[in-house]
């Protein structure tokens, strides 16, 4: 909002003439004043819109008058001047925004950001109740300024919107009047006194060329800027080139700067170039001043603005850029190439847009960019040409911003969209989405299949549906159909037939959902229809059915019951299942699956269901069941988790295997017979396949051969590579004879040499013969470890040949010297004997002599041991 107190005085210039206006007001606070650089308009109060409306159009600026008290910001009124403009521009040209939301207005030619911008800029406008300026980032060569107007209340009642150039169109018609101006040529001497002057010289001073030749270069300079700085002209040489500035006063008052270039001539005179610069200098004086502001904009912006050479080096970048690169400071990132930041996969693209934008064309780009610090983000920037005003250097300026949150939620809908694609596409199911205000419906490629090729797609709606419907179905889904509607059902189910596009009625479950609007009307519906022919005709197949599983499960020769799983009440059974546990029909429907187990079971049963069991579960296991005689039975029990008769329950098939556990008991004690026979005997069975070259085996074989540790099978060549290589050759001989000889069993023995060089005795009994379930050609036998039993008789035989020692000594030996005493002992009979004494010492003799044959045969015995036996 105008201060109008302190605006008292404004100076308004163009090219050549300054004015000076002043502002008349009217009826204190309620006259509206409207300003640009060459006019002044006034209007009464706003309640005259016929004035305010003439007023705004008088304007020679392009402006646009916006209710500031509707929500929208509604266009109320377009000058002439803006009219014009967007005429030429080839935008609106029918003025066909007024009375439009300003905003969706000016969405087709501004970004997202600048549109959210320029929202902020009004608010502020209408809650501060003082004028703001707004730059577009998206058009840099324009600006607006927003002057709030205000009603006898002192509220904003309206925004009025100015439009004007900004610097960077009018540096552009300056630089070209600069261009092409002609500099003035005086000619005069040491002193200064003019004395040639050419036609330029005229123009620039306003005096006459016979003026001029009167004056002194002095009287054209401001007087008091000449005793500040006095003339240079009497220090010229020869060679020397004087240039200088002065403040000149034109022939009308006028104030300007003149740039004169003084140099001396042969003849002693002084030739002087003058150039009229008043334009250039308040040029550059607006130029800093633009150029600070311009600072300040891209500072406080929160879009990245930078500056880039053709190769894309950085020049220049404000603050926000600095935070989206991660830079501390812009000496740590001017100077470097900007296409390190942007990821691999966009880089080509990127050059491509900003190539494009330094010869000329704009463009716009989304890529990903990586800051110093590594954090990713996704940002759209905007690239245009660019020429330094000072320099005439040649830049692109890039507008950037972060759309990391913007792109997700983009990427998100694209996600769920492209789902919703896939589903509707993938689904067997036709999806419908009917608009009840338009009454047209969205179909799925499978509904349009359905609906057949002759049928216009834009033309699904209520009536082209309900003309399929089976006429025996229609009344009763139109009334299902509008009674939902009547009281606002958010659901919507139902089962009927439709035609298809070949004239086939087929039956279809369709759900929908329901959406109202806030009166209670429907919106839209959306659903999705199943065809459950087959899902009918099999329930047409299971009634046919039924019959036949009821025969099956009450003639089943197994018992076959069903109990309720809530209670565990038994609520059917078959014959069987009565003659098995002893009860009659009536009986055994009034017991529950407690009262058929031991006492010991109850707390085990109930446990079980106190897990969560669902339909469609399968245990098999074996329980301990009674008959009504209270005889135990092992039953195998299968149970499915069924739906009977509306209720979660258990199908129960049971199988008596009270004697096959018995025989399997004694089955396992002979099997444990068998291996520990077969362990103490050190004996293996083995199976060879000569097909395939393995043998199967059982585990005692690695205790007999010590290979294949863990293992049930092995290669042949792992059997054959711990036999002694003489033993192999009757191996390999007697299997070549076997195979000729099927059924004929041989007796072979061999030697094996274990892992730590120990050789054992082994004895195969084998045969070979045709599997009788695939016909293959197999040998099988045994393998037994006799090493221990040779050795044993060995043992023996040396105890035997100890044992006939013993015996010829027996024999032999002791027979002398007894048979000797024996003798002697009869002539001590005889007293006749004269010599006594002789007699004695023979049969001392004999006795020592029996002694060591004694002894002979003690050590023949001890040599029989233990020992030796085992050895």
């Amino acid at each position: 909002m105008f201060d109008i107190h302190n605006l008292t005085l404004y100076s308004f210039h163009d090219n050549s003439h300054v004015k000076r206006v002043k502002l008349l007001f009217y009826n204190k606070l309620k006259t509206i004043i409207f300003v640009d650089s060459r006019t002044i308009n006034k209007c009464q109060t706003l309640s005259n819109k016929s004035l305010l409306y003439q007023s705004i159009n008088a304007n020679s600026q392009p402006q646009i008058l916006i209710c500031a008290e509707s929500e929208d910001y509604q266009v109320e009124f377009v000058n002439e001047a803006l009219k014009q403009k967007l005429k030429g521009m080839g935008v609106f040209p029918d003025n066909s925004f007024v009375g439009k939301n300003y905003l969706e207005v000016a969405a087709h030619s501004m970004s997202v950001n600048d549109i959210n911008e320029l929202r902020k800029s009004f608010e502020e406008c209408i809650s501060t109740k003082k004028s703001n300026r707004f730059s577009s980032v998206t058009d840099p060569n324009w600006e607006s300024i927003s002057y709030p107007l205000l009603d006898d209340q002192g509220n904003v009642q309206y925004i009025l919107r100015t439009f004007q150039e900004t610097y960077y169109e009018q540096n552009k018609i300056r630089q070209s009047l600069f261009e092409d101006a002609h500099a003035s040529i005086f000619i005069t001497d040491k002193k200064g006194n003019i004395s040639d002057v050419n036609q330029a010289s005229s123009v620039l001073t306003g005096y006459s060329k016979e003026e001029l030749l009167t004056m002194n270069l002095a009287d054209l300079v401001d007087p008091e800027e000449l005793l500040e700085k006095p003339s240079e002209i009497k220090n010229l040489d020869n060679n020397k080139v004087i240039n200088i500035k002065r403040t000149s006063i034109h022939k009308n008052g006028r104030r300007g700067v003149i740039s004169t270039s003084m140099s001396s001539l042969p003849n002693g005179l002084v030739l002087a170039f003058a150039r009229d610069i008043t334009a250039e200098y308040e040029q550059n004086l607006a130029l800093e001043h633009s150029e600070k502001a311009l600072q300040s904009v891209m500072e406080s912006i929160p879009s990245c603005v930078k500056l880039v050479d053709k190769n894309l080096v950085l020049k220049d970048i404000n603050k926000s850029g600095l935070d989206y690169v991660e830079a501390s400071s812009k000496e740590e990132i001017i100077g470097r190439n900007v296409l390190g930041l942007i990821e691999p996969a966009y880089k080509k693209a990127f050059q491509e847009t900003y190539d494009a934008a330094y010869k000329g064309k704009s463009g716009r780009l989304v890529f990903e960019l990586t800051g110093l610090k590594g954090t990713k983000r996704w940002m759209e920037t905007r690239a245009v040409s660019f020429k330094d005003a000072r320099t005439g250097e040649h830049f692109i300026l890039g507008v950037t911003q972060d759309i990391t949150e913007q792109k997700r939620k983009n990427d998100l809908n694209i996600e769920v969209n492209e789902r919703f694609q896939t589903v509707t596409n993938a689904t067997n199911d036709a999806i419908w989405d009917w608009d009840a205000k338009a009454d047209k419906t969205w179909a799925n490629k499978r509904l349009l299949k359905l609906y057949g090729s002759g049928q216009d797609p834009d033309k699904i709606n209520r009536e082209t549906f309900f003309e399929r419907v089976h006429p025996d179905d229609k009344k009763r889904i139109y009334d299902v159909f509008h009674k939902s509607l009547e009281t606002k059902k958010d659901k919507l189910l139902s089962e009927y037939r439709f035609r298809t596009g070949n004239g086939e009625y087929r039956h279809f479950l369709d759900r929908a959902l329901i959406k109202y609007d806030a009166d209670g009307k429907p919106l839209r519906i959306l659903g999705a229809m199943q065809d459950i022919t087959e899902i009918k005709r099999n329930e047409e197949k299971l009634k046919k059915s039924d019959k036949k599983h009821r025969y099956l499960f009450h003639n089943n020769p197994l018992p076959m019951f069903i109990y309720m799983v809530e209670d565990l009440r038994i609520t059917d059974c078959n014959q069987a299942s009565l003659e098995k546990y002893g009860y009659t029909r009536e009986e055994f429907l009034k017991l529950t699956i407690k009262d058929i187990r031991p006492p010991s079971e109850v707390d085990k049963i109930v446990a079980e269901f106190d897990k969560k069991i669902e339909a469609g579960d399968k245990d098999n296991r074996v329980w301990t069941h009674c008959k009504k005689n209270g005889e135990l039975m092992q039953m195998d029990i299968t149970v499915h988790i069924i739906t009977h008769e509306g209720e979660k329950s258990a199908l129960v098939l049971a199988n008596d295997i009270t004697e096959s556990q018995k025989n399997s008991e004694e089955l396992k004690k002979t099997n444990h017979r068998l291996k520990t026979s077969n362990q103490i005997a050190h004996l293996g069975y083995w199976e060879y396949d000569f097909e395939t070259n393995k043998i199967v085996w059982t585990e005692e074989l690695y205790d007999i051969l010590r290979i294949g540790a863990g293992r049930t099978e092995v290669e042949l060549e792992e059997v054959m590579a711990v036999v002694n290589p003489d033993d192999a050759i009757i191996i390999q001989k007697q299997y070549t004879e076997a195979l000729q000889n099927l059924g004929r069993t041989y007796h072979t023995g061999f030697r094996i040499t274990w892992p730590n060089g120990e050789v054992r005795n082994i004895i195969s009994v084998s045969k070979a013969l045709k599997d009788p379930q695939t016909n293959k050609m197999i040998a099988e036998g045994t393998f037994q470890d006799v090493t221990e039993r040779l050795r044993q008789l060995k043992a023996i035989e040396k105890q035997n040949e100890q044992f006939g020692k013993i015996a010829w000594l027996q024999s032999h030996k002791v027979r002398a010297p007894l048979a000797r005493i024996m003798g002697l002992t009869a002539l001590l009979k005889h007293d006749n004997l004269k010599d006594q004494k002789e007699l004695i010492d023979f049969i001392h003799k004999s006795s020592e002599e029996l002694d060591e044959i004694i002894k002979e045969v003690v050590r023949h015995t001890e040599q029989v041991s233990i020992k030796e036996m085992n050895k």
